[in-house]
């Protein structure tokens, strides 16, 4: 058996033993299993090796997933812990505020209740002064009426005699005294000396004072008359009631002053209305 070599130096052939041929056979055959086994291994190690790396970027993705999972369900209740705390701070803050204007609610009511209380007081301090107030004028409204009615009492009694002692006298047209008299001087006359001036003439002087019916006379008032011949409705002759239906006047038609009863029939027939002087 031949063997060629080349290398640097050129090509050489070598002869090999008979021998050696098997030897060689066998060494080229144990090469070639050794390169074929090993080449099955390697394959067989990258096999396994991807289906490790398989198998390990499986677990990985697995690993990722949950962690991923992880990091959402934190993430997830970091957010439900954050929106509980959000809004336990909103509830809280509204019922701060809930409890500030609860708060001045209850000042605004205690307020108006004190200024209800004090007004009910003050109007009650002022209903109680308005009363007695009340009170004082009506007090001093019946003792001014009682002072009234009794001064009024002494008018009626006093011009009565103040006129009886005019009994007598002349009648003289247009005169007011003190000697001689027309009807209206007369009464003029009588209530000036107790300081209560009246119109002069019976016309005027029968607008003046309070009227008063036929059946509610007194002593003191001033009876008017139609005297006229045709009854014009004209008052124009005038006298002081004296009591028992009489009175005291000037009379035109006796030319002196004389007390006439009332219910003489031309005096009764010709009767307008009365007036009672306030004193």
């Amino acid at each position: 058996m031949i063997v060629t070599v080349c290398d640097l130096n050129g090509i050489k052939q070598y002869s090999v033993p008979r021998n050696s041929k098997k030897f060689l056979v066998l060494l080229v055959f144990i090469v070639v299993s050794v390169i074929a086994g090993l080449t099955y291994y390697i394959k067989k190690l990258s096999a396994e090796v991807s289906l490790v790396k398989e198998k390990n970027s499986v677990i990985e993705q697995k690993l990722q997933s949950k962690l991923l999972l992880q990091e959402q369900i934190k993430l997830a209740n970091q957010k439900k812990q954050k929106e509980l705390l959000e809004k336990q701070e909103k509830e809280r803050q509204e019922r701060l505020v809930w409890l500030k204007e609860e708060a001045t609610r209850q000042e605004k009511e205690a307020k108006e209740k004190r200024e209800q209380e004090a007004l009910a007081k003050a109007k009650e301090e002022q209903k109680k002064l308005l009363n007695k107030k009340k009170a004082e004028e009506k007090q001093k409204a019946r003792l001014a009426k009682l002072n009234n009615d009794k001064k009024q009492f002494l008018l009626n009694r006093q011009l009565p005699k103040i006129a009886k002692l005019k009994l007598g006298k002349r009648y003289v047209w247009g005169a007011t005294g003190p000697v001689n008299f027309d009807c209206s001087g007369f009464t003029s006359y009588i209530c000036k000396k107790k300081g209560i001036r009246i119109p002069r003439t019976a016309k005027q002087q029968s607008k003046y004072g309070k009227l008063i019916a036929r059946n509610n006379l007194k002593p003191g008032d001033l009876l008017f008359f139609d005297t006229s011949r045709r009854s014009r409705g004209v008052v124009n002759h005038v006298g002081i009631y004296i009591g028992d239906s009489k009175f005291i006047h000037a009379s035109s038609a006796q030319k002196k002053v004389v007390i006439t009863s009332l219910n003489k029939v031309f005096y009764s027939n010709r009767f307008k209305w009365a007036r009672r002087i306030d004193n």
